[in-house]
């Protein structure tokens, strides 16, 4: 069982702070372990754990159930209120907030999987009394660890491949394990979608999804996704496109990475890439492996960045794109991606879009080649599996 220390660090120093901690996750990421790491802290205690996912607490399903419920269990020996999928129940905020005024020294933790509204709805109607992580799919190094494999090439490769959600992982070697990983994507699509904003028309979110899927790491418009409407019979209006891809970005499917004019120092709004939360799928519905390789490594490096707390746009110089732009505590790091340098018209390439930024801050061109050729201009060739190292 992995301890992901990449949360574990934050959710221990986030213990005895006056904050209702929220911990938001996709379905199937793997939560199980940071669950029992929490209420392992607090064994020496009483709890009170409801995990809306399970029968028994059907009847817990509003404000009034829910306050109801927490007061019943409640004695002096009471530290930790843990509750798991909360988006289940309605008007919740206002039950947990009462108990976070009547017990302050009452450590709560929220869990959800869906982050339209656990880290906006949610935060918002809390008053701001809330501090949320985000919890994402396997990082490499947790890969590594689950397997047991040290980090070098052939590890790396196995990542790209089965690269998914930790759930996903014990799927992997059994029979019709494609149809199982499709089955999971339809439950995210169901629950977290479709039945949230009563969506009648289920195969709109499944097109979008599966175009942006294969246009992982493309630069793309709104104008771009209703063409591609319009080619399959479709027809969508711009602010009901932009609803579901909000509501795909809310469930982990898909993740919006905007392009930032690195001279201009601004945002371009009507031009962004998409990355998604299991890349693998790509392979899965498409077939095929050409293609699949390059834009999979793009997707493993945008989600490593974000794991470690990164803001991270596409960056545009003059008239050449910076993969990655990305930010933390204002410190900068700009990165390029690609699958080798395989020879000089590559390189220079990638080359030429970080020669053009003219400040003295970190940039990479990141790759598969399995050696490190050279640091030239400031700008440091480093293998993918060498990234994880310097984000941290």
């Amino acid at each position: 069982m992995i301890q992901r220390p990449l949360y574990q660090k934050q959710i221990d120093q986030l213990i005895s702070k006056r904050f209702i901690k929220i911990l938001i996750w996709q379905r199937r990421v793997g939560k199980s372990t940071l669950l029992k790491s929490i209420i392992q802290k607090f064994s020496d205690y009483q709890i009170i754990f409801l995990d809306k996912e399970q029968k028994i607490y059907d009847s817990i399903f509003d404000s009034d159930s829910l306050y109801q419920f927490i007061k019943s269990k409640i004695n002096r020996d009471l530290k930790l209120l843990a509750i798991d999928e909360i988006q289940n129940i309605s008007w919740r905020e206002t039950a947990i907030l009462s108990i976070y005024n009547e017990l302050p020294e009452l450590e709560i933790r929220i869990t959800g999987s869906n982050s339209t509204m656990l880290s906006s709805e949610l935060s918002t109607r809390l008053r701001w009394r809330s501090i949320s992580i985000m919890v994402y799919p396997f990082v490499f190094s947790e890969f590594c660890d689950y397997y047991h494999l040290k980090a070098w090439y052939d590890s790396m490769l196995a990542y790209i491949e089965k690269w998914s959600m930790p759930s996903v992982y014990p799927l992997l070697d059994i029979e019709n394990s494609d149809q199982r990983r499709k089955d999971l994507i339809n439950t995210i699509v169901i629950k977290d979608i479709v039945q949230r904003y009563s969506i009648r028309d289920v195969d709109f979110v499944y097109d979008i999804y599966m175009f942006l899927l294969g246009n992982i790491g493309n630069i793309n418009s709104i104008k771009s996704l209703t063409d591609y409407l319009k080619s399959i019979g479709k027809h969508l209006s711009i602010n009901a496109l932009q609803s579901y891809i909000y509501y795909l970005c809310g469930a982990f499917l898909v993740y919006e990475c905007w392009m930032y004019d690195i001279q201009g120092k601004k945002i371009f709004e009507r031009l962004r890439k998409y990355y998604v939360g299991d890349a693998s799928m790509k392979k899965i519905y498409f077939g095929g492996y050409d293609g699949f390789v390059g834009k999979n490594i793009e997707n493993i490096v945008y989600m490593l960045l974000v794991s470690y707390g990164r803001k991270v746009f596409v960056g545009k110089i003059w008239d050449l794109e910076v993969d990655f732009v990305c930010e933390r505590a204002w410190r900068y790091i700009y990165i390029q991606v690609t699958f080798l340098l395989s020879d000089e018209k590559v390189s220079q390439r990638e080359f030429a879009s970080l020669q053009k930024i003219t400040d003295n801050r970190p940039k990479y061109v990141v790759t598969m080649d399995q050696i490190n050729v050279w640091v030239k201009d400031g700008i440091e060739h480093v293998s993918l599996w060498e990234l994880e190292e310097k984000m941290r």
